[in-house]
């Protein structure tokens, strides 16, 4: 069994994360998956293997999460692309008029 949390990792801690008070939580891994994982990342132990696992899907999820949110068609995404470069355009040529 393996315990994760993050407090053997306090590089990828969050500044305001209280290591003294976080909780771990015991887990099984099948043997055979957490040996892909060691050959993957060797030099991490596999508490480390497995935070990193956890957090970067964490990552994709609110990524994913992000990008419905603000999805655009390939229409709109060129319309604002292109009112950004007018826009940028128009900023610098008044900037070049200004006394």
């Amino acid at each position: 069994m393996i315990a994760l949390g993050l407090a053997m990792c306090p590089d990828r801690v969050r500044p305001d994360y209280d290591l003294e008070m976080s909780q771990t939580t015991s887990v099984e891994v099948e043997t055979a998956l957490l040996e892909r994982l060691r050959q993957r990342r060797p030099g991490l132990t596999d508490r480390e293997l497995l935070e990193s696992v956890v957090l970067s899907m964490l990552g994709r999820a609110t990524l994913r999460t992000m990008q419905k949110r603000n999805a655009l068609t390939e229409d709109e995404a060129i319309a604002l692309g292109v009112r950004a470069v007018h826009e940028a355009r128009q900023a610098g040529v008044s900037r070049l008029r200004a006394p």
